[in-house]
């Protein structure tokens, strides 16, 4: 949800300042409203910077907060099961940010959010990935 906000909020914003630009015919002083419309455009980079950060320490508290669960090997089937179906929800997820951010009116926002556009492009490999990591430590260490 967050990356297609960003995504979404960046084309309408990018919109917004073109029609901003456009307006001045003399009658009002539009600069000082573009000037902040641009900054807010800039906050974007911000977030595109900062998802990864978010997507990985997201996964990481979730990876200490496995240190204090206690376990039993009998209910791996369960956390299986429950990868399995994190593995379909990251692909779900995955296809329909693509699908979305690869529409024809998305497409220019979405060139700019590079980094976020990555994260959600390797969605499933990096879940299952930090999934077994968490299942790892889940059941190495037992109280």
């Amino acid at each position: 949800m967050l990356a297609l906000s960003g995504i979404i909020g960046l084309t309408v914003l990018g919109s917004f300042n073109d029609k901003l630009g456009t307006i001045s015919g003399g009658k009002y002083n539009n600069s000082v409203a573009q000037n902040t419309s641009i900054e807010v455009e800039g906050a974007f980079n911000v977030m595109d910077n900062s998802f990864p950060l978010l997507f990985i320490g997201g996964n990481i508290a979730v990876l200490f907060l496995s240190f204090m669960i206690r376990s039993h090997p009998f209910f791996m089937v369960f956390t299986i099961l429950m990868l399995v179906v994190l593995t379909v929800m990251a692909a779900i997820f995955a296809n329909t940010y693509y699908e979305i951010s690869h529409n024809a009116q998305l497409v220019t926002a979405n060139a700019q959010m590079d980094i976020t556009d990555y994260v959600m492009q390797n969605l499933v490999q990096l879940q299952v990935i930090f999934a077994f990591i968490d299942m790892i430590v889940l059941y190495s260490f037992r109280r």
